[in-house]
């Protein structure tokens, strides 16, 4: 297995009150493990426009279309400016599933 990366245009929402927060360009990318015995994993990262100081080192629900989205934590890479990169962490049980990547 290699790695796979795909890019999508997804929304940042507020956990509570499920607002739109920023729109972002998202980077994800199945890696599969060295050891045979251990599951592939998810790496990623979203671009958005500007910088929105509320974004940075909280989580969020991430949407990535009408049936995929769910939590993540997601922490500032590098400097803010035109286009701020963020590296996201998923959380909770729906990122477990891999029909999820599959789907995009």
């Amino acid at each position: 297995m290699r790695k796979q990366t795909k890019k999508v245009n997804g929304y940042l929402l507020d956990e509570d009150n499920k607002e739109i927060l920023a729109e972002a360009t998202v980077y994800i990318s199945l890696v599969p493990s060295e050891n045979p015995s251990e599951q592939p994993h998810y790496e990623a990262t979203l671009t958005v426009n500007g910088y929105v100081q509320q974004l940075s080192d909280k989580s969020h629900i991430l949407k990535l279309n009408e049936n995929t989205f769910g939590p993540v934590f997601i922490t500032i890479v590098g400097s803010p400016g035109e286009q701020t990169r963020y590296k996201v962490l998923f959380q909770g049980a729906v990122w477990h599933n891999p029909e999820w990547f599959e789907s995009l």
